[in-house]
């Protein structure tokens, strides 16, 4: 009779567990980069107790397949955080430390493919950032956009542009909101409002002016050329000062260069 009993309760438990189990439907947000999506989730359970936890969602319309796994210590969220697929393929992996992003973050589509791989700093981006699906590289400082960026356009091309702390300072139209492709080339239109392309570049045609100012956006910018040239005065400080005073943007760490009337 104790074993029947037994049985019976033991069914009992399963069933309850089973019904609450399948009632507790969370909504779960998402971040991917800048945007956030949904996650209908279950949460499936928790393993380890005390300070370590880990806490597994499975997905509410399929319970076989794991949603969400959250790291926490001390009940707040550090360490690795999982994000899956639908298809159980894994979506996110992200360092968290006291509920805020902190450290790396990676984005793969569903054949395992980095789309997007970053650094974040108690919450913010920042660190070198890797946009490999639109191939598009680049530094933040505390969420902003500084320094140098890189981008190639649709023919693989590489252009290239300068901020500092989030502001666009200079570089190619390509890194421009207004920026448009022609259809046989990597050029731009550069005023969306007219539609009238500049004719030197739509024609391919590069001009002497034209060459000489690409060559002197190159040499402000050029980091070898910055380094020769700072190495040849650092044996006398005098001369360094008076050099950098003259010829320095220490704000966005470029050379000043003088266009000459004769040119």
């Amino acid at each position: 009779m104790d074993n029947i009993l037994k049985k019976i309760l033991s069914i009992l438990l399963v069933i309850f567990s089973l019904s609450s189990f399948s009632q507790e439907v969370i909504e779960e947000k998402i971040q991917i980069d800048t945007t956030f999506i949904t996650y209908q989730v279950i949460h499936k359970e928790t393993l380890g107790e005390g300070y370590f936890t880990m806490k597994r969602y499975v997905f509410a319309n399929d319970t076989s397949v794991v949603a969400i796994e959250k790291n926490f210590s001390n009940g707040r969220q550090n360490g690795l955080t999982r994000i899956y697929y639908p298809s159980g393929k894994i979506r996110v992996k992200a360092i968290y430390g006291n509920d805020k992003l902190q450290g790396e973050w990676t984005h793969y589509d569903e054949l395992g493919v980095i789309i997007t791989k970053g650094v974040y700093n108690f919450g913010l981006k920042d660190g070198f950032w890797a946009y490999k699906s639109i191939g598009t590289f680049g530094r933040y400082v505390d969420g902003k956009k500084h320094r140098n960026w890189v981008k190639k356009d649709k023919n693989g091309k590489k252009h290239k542009a300068w901020y500092w702390k989030g502001e666009f300072k200079k570089g190619d139209d390509i890194f421009k909101d207004d920026y448009v492709v022609y259809a046989d080339t990597a050029y731009v239109i550069s005023n969306i409002s007219t539609g009238v392309g500049d004719s030197i570049v739509a024609s391919n045609v590069i001009n002497a002016d034209i060459k000489y100012i690409n060559a002197a956006k190159y040499l402000v910018g050029n980091y070898y050329f910055r380094k020769v040239t700072k190495d040849y005065f650092r044996p006398s400080k005098k001369l360094r000062a008076q050099f950098i005073n003259e010829y320095v943007d220490l704000d966005k760490d470029v050379f000043k260069l003088k266009v000459s009337s004769e040119i």
